[in-house]
């Protein structure tokens, strides 16, 4: 479907196109947060990461449409969020400040939290290369998890970031929580007849 719709140059640059945009924005004294534009950069290099792996020769078929895919993109975009905060005037920031919680200055229980959530997604999301060995009832009960990354995610967002009283990142937030917390509900429910094949 992605592939009908959006060839891979126009999704390479999007992300391009809104970092010009956004910096320009922000460095003309514009008031605009980070969050907004974050998520069209990550939508958009996540399927086109997903485009590269699915049709380049010699890696199509290889990656199928498996999650994992989305679960490193999602690492990445975590990753690419601490490590830009190096060059934050206002913050200052350690490398240790960002990778070990409660250590920064800047609202740290907030910040530690984020941190966490950060590290418990890595976990959560690299599990996915050892499922066959944990075994899969394990590693769909570790998976029950991923919602506590959710959940310090918006604890994260709501107290250190600096879009957190916008209407629109509220917005978003409530929207999405329902199909999280829908999914989450039926995750928790005993499975009736569902196998886990993996």
């Amino acid at each position: 479907m992605i592939k009908r719709i959006l060839p891979l140059l126009l999704l390479l640059a999007i992300p391009f196109a809104k970092i010009v945009a956004t910096s320009l924005s922000i460095g003309s004294g514009g008031s605009g947060g980070s969050f907004g534009p974050g998520m069209v950069i990550g939508a958009a290099l996540g399927a086109a990461f997903w485009r590269v792996l699915h049709d380049v020769p010699g890696l199509a078929g290889t990656v199928g449409d498996s999650p994992a895919i989305f679960a490193l993109v999602g690492l990445v975009a975590i990753a690419v969020h601490g490590l830009t905060l190096l060059g934050d005037a206002f913050l200052h920031p350690t490398v240790s400040q960002i990778a070990i919680p409660f250590t920064i200055g800047y609202r740290p229980t907030f910040v530690g939290l984020g941190i966490i959530g950060g590290w418990l997604a890595a976990i959560l999301g690299l599990s996915f290369y050892v499922r066959k060995t944990v075994g899969a009832r394990l590693w769909r009960k570790l998976h029950r998890a991923t919602v506590v990354v959710w959940v310090l995610a918006v604890i994260h967002t709501l107290g250190a970031g600096t879009d957190a009283g916008q209407v629109w990142l509220l917005g978003f937030i409530a929207v999405t929580a329902v199909p999280i917390v829908a999914l989450f509900v039926r995750r928790m429910l005993p499975s009736t007849g569902r196998r886990c094949t993996t």
